[in-house]
């Protein structure tokens, strides 16, 4: 009697029961079979990194006895479509054609038979570009003095670096970024006009690169004023031209008065794209005084003041004969009486002296 404890696959085979004497021999033949769970078992690779829509490939092999069946599923989520798999002579193969992030995660090959049951664990990670960027605001509109505040977040593997730039400009010492765990932040205290414009937000890992807008709005108070001439001389009856300018956002509105006195019917006045232009035709010295300016919108209101001199022609008067005589004469006889007068009282103290 052949007796082994614990027997494993080793033992399978045929075993052989030899009887002899020293007439003759005999053999009698056994073959004995191990039935075993699997064994030998191997995944491979049992980590992998794959770039999204690159395919994915997963081998499982492993013997038993009877001869394993081998499935394979993902922690967390069911069987998808489109998973390719072909398995043979303890062998099956997993192929995922352009993977995509979702296919990230733990991929288990399980090889079992009515023995035992026996599962291994292989990770995918798939890298991929930024995904679910979102920009917020897209379109904003902010006073001038205000603070502009802009958010951009991400996701992607590796993990992806954000950073921010203006288009036309490049970074201005007054921006304030704050980056953490795919997400930014970009703060501009105070902003003036020159901040207006288009600002990207640029997400990228070494596998993709997203770039995201926002177009921004900065309302403002009128600027770059110019009122011309700001002192004229005119000559009565010739014209007055003065032309006043200036920049806003909203457009400026741009208005005209005389200090003193009401919006004339001879005014002419043209006005487009941040230019005035008045017209005083056939100009009286009654015109001559202080000319103002104004250029305003929602956000403030600013006045240019001009000076404006009429030159009146020089007026011809025309005075009586008799009157040009008196004026003459006049002083020659006041100079005469004054003569006699003192002839008479040197005549009259002369003879006081011989009496």
């Amino acid at each position: 009697m052949l007796t082994i404890p614990n027997i494993t696959s080793r033992e399978h085979g045929t075993y052989v029961c030899i009887i002899e004497n020293e007439i003759n021999r005999t053999e009698l033949y056994g073959f004995f079979t191990v039935l075993y769970g699997p064994q030998n078992m191997q995944l491979y690779p049992t980590e992998s990194k794959v770039k999204e829509g690159d395919m994915l490939t997963l081998s499982c092999m492993g013997e038993s006895n009877p001869s394993p069946i081998i499935s394979w599923k993902k922690l967390g989520s069911d069987h998808q479509d489109n998973w390719n798999i072909s398995t043979s002579n303890g062998q099956s193969v997993l192929s995922i054609p352009i993977i995509t992030s979702r296919e990230s995660g733990t991929y288990v090959c399980i090889i079992e038979n009515e023995i035992n049951r026996t599962e291994l664990n292989g990770l995918v990670t798939v890298l991929y570009g930024p995904q679910n960027v979102q920009l917020y605001p897209t379109e904003s509109i902010v006073k001038e003095g205000d603070t502009l505040t802009l958010s951009c977040r991400g996701e992607s593997n590796p993990s992806p670096s954000i950073r921010w730039e203006k288009l036309g400009s490049e970074h201005q010492d007054n921006w304030n970024i704050s980056t953490s765990k795919g997400q930014s932040m970009l703060t501009i205290p105070n902003i003036t006009s020159r901040e207006y414009g288009t600002y990207v937000c640029i997400i990228e890992n070494e596998i993709n690169r997203t770039e995201l807008y926002g177009f921004f709005t900065v309302l403002y108070g009128p600027q770059n004023m110019q009122l011309y001439p700001t002192e004229s001389k005119v000559k009565e009856g010739d014209m007055l031209t003065l032309s006043c300018m200036g920049e806003s956002n909203p457009s400026p509105i741009i208005s005209w008065k005389k200090l003193g006195s009401d919006h004339q019917d001879n005014w002419n006045i043209s006005t487009s794209n941040g230019q005035s232009v008045l017209s005083i035709p056939n100009i009286t010295s009654r015109e001559s005084g202080t000319y103002v300016c104004i250029i305003e919108n929602e956000i403030n209101r600013t006045e240019l003041n001009g000076l404006v001199t009429v030159l009146s022609h020089p007026k011809t008067l025309l005075v009586p004969a008799v009157s040009v005589l008196a004026a003459i004469t006049t002083p020659a006889l006041v100079y005469l009486i004054y003569i006699m007068r003192r002839k008479l009282c040197k005549e009259k103290s002369y003879k006081l002296q011989y009496v």
